[in-house]
């Protein structure tokens, strides 16, 4: 009786369930190892620190991930699509060349602690000094996720990340608990993922079959960082913004209220790793077929997210977070609408996987670009009120919908 259901489950998915729920199970048990400690260091250090110090911790991290744009990250998905098709050798290379082009963002955030030196916030030009140090070993040495992915290794790299993730944030949580101060917690948190990551990259590199090199592996991977790089911005531009208008107290609030909500985003990205080496093998035709036929099921995965989520975000902020922290239930539950965004990560993928430039090209700027220009309206007038209502317009109802459009140009019956 299991296997006939199971088989009628495949027969109408138009895929291998049982061994996608294998997968999908390691990447599952990562995602909510990830979410349980990136919930529990935010409140530690929500806790311990003071608004202001928080909101200086969450902009140092926004800035931050703003420069890996610098380190060429195009090139990871370049590295799983070459793997995947048996070019080990882009491993290595693509390694190398996120580490010569991760010196530039080191670069600029020296630049940015010089800056605050000289206006005399030296909390701000430290903390900085520290992230430009450890910019590379913590974005160009996690190169060896992207080998395993492309290998199709679920379970080993879902055991990496989740060991970076336990060690990296208990850790930084206890030194957070007994020192209290901004710049110990980040050379712990950061040196601590660099090291790991070193020692994962070292250990991965043995693996490879082959010494063999995609000839697309650059290119492509320039044009996927070129592409997704207005979308990268738009990950982070909400907290500079919320800092840059209102101030750190406010970027405090805003950043708890904004956690639970993008714990989603996870969880979609996790789906699209899992199917993004089959889509990259299926031929066109077999590849759309394949999303359009489950793509109901991600809509309603999508709505169970979204009303989960609004019913235990009081409890959650009221009791874990402190009453300090009260007035960022409401904004929390408005921009849990930001899970909205979630399955055009997965028609991102399928574009990605099938190398269509053009379709990704507009999918990751768009989008990204209407969101940028409501922050950039909205915030200075309504405040924290409209970065939120910014937020889940421009980065969870309008991905959705252009997405959609772009790569189905919405009709059922387009040829592909």
């Amino acid at each position: 009786m299991h296997n006939k259901i199971l088989n009628k489950l495949e027969k109408r998915l138009e895929m291998n369930f049982r061994l996608f729920m294998k997968n999908f199970s390691y990447m599952f048990a990562n995602n909510i190892i990830t979410i349980i400690f990136a919930l529990a260091l935010s409140v530690m250090l929500a806790r311990v620190l003071s608004l202001e110090v928080f909101g200086q911790y969450n902009f140092i991290l926004s800035i931050f991930g703003l420069m890996a744009i610098l380190s060429l990250p195009g090139m990871n998905t370049s590295i799983t699509r070459s793997c995947a098709r048996g070019f080990d050798g882009s491993f290595i290379e693509g390694t190398k060349i996120r580490v010569r082009w991760g010196l530039f963002g080191s670069f600029v955030l020296l630049l940015f602690g010089l800056y605050y030196y000289i206006g005399g916030s030296f909390l701000l030009s430290f903390g900085f000094v520290l992230a430009a140090l450890f910019f590379i070993s913590y974005y160009s040495f996690r190169t060896y996720q992207f080998f395993l992915l492309g290998k199709k290794r679920f379970k080993r790299y879902s055991a990496y990340l989740a060991s970076i993730t336990i060690i990296a944030n208990l850790i930084t949580m206890i030194i957070a608990y007994y020192f209290r101060n901004l710049l110990i917690i980040l050379f712990v948190l950061f040196g601590l993922t660099s090291l790991i990551n070193f020692i994962f990259l070292f250990k991965t590199i043995k693996e490879r079959k082959n010494d063999e090199i995609d000839k697309d592996l650059i290119p492509y991977g320039k044009h996927l960082t070129i592409i997704n790089m207005v979308s990268m911005i738009k990950s982070y531009f909400d907290k500079i913004i919320v800092a840059f208008f209102l101030g750190f107290e406010f970027l405090a609030i805003y950043s708890v209220a904004i956690i639970i909500p993008r714990q989603a985003k996870p969880l979609w990205t996790m789906i699209s790793n899992t199917i993004f080496s089959d889509l990259s093998r299926k031929s066109k035709k077999e590849a759309y077929s394949a999303v359009r036929s489950r793509f109901k099921y991600i809509l309603l995965l999508e709505a169970a997210i979204i009303i989960i989520g609004i019913i235990i975000l009081p409890p959650i902020i009221s009791y874990f977070y402190s009453k300090k922290y009260i007035e960022a239930i409401f904004y929390a539950q408005l921009l849990m609408f930001l899970t909205l965004s979630g399955p055009g990560l997965i028609l991102f993928s399928l574009s990605a996987a099938q190398k269509q430039l053009k379709k990704v090209y507009k999918i990751s700027t768009i989008p990204p670009l209407i969101d940028i220009f409501l922050l950039v309206l909205l915030t200075p007038i309504y405040g924290l009120l409209g970065a939120c209502i910014a937020t889940v317009i421009g980065g969870g109802l309008v991905p959705l919908i252009f997405s959609w459009f772009v790569v189905f140009g919405g009709s059922k019956k387009q040829k592909v």
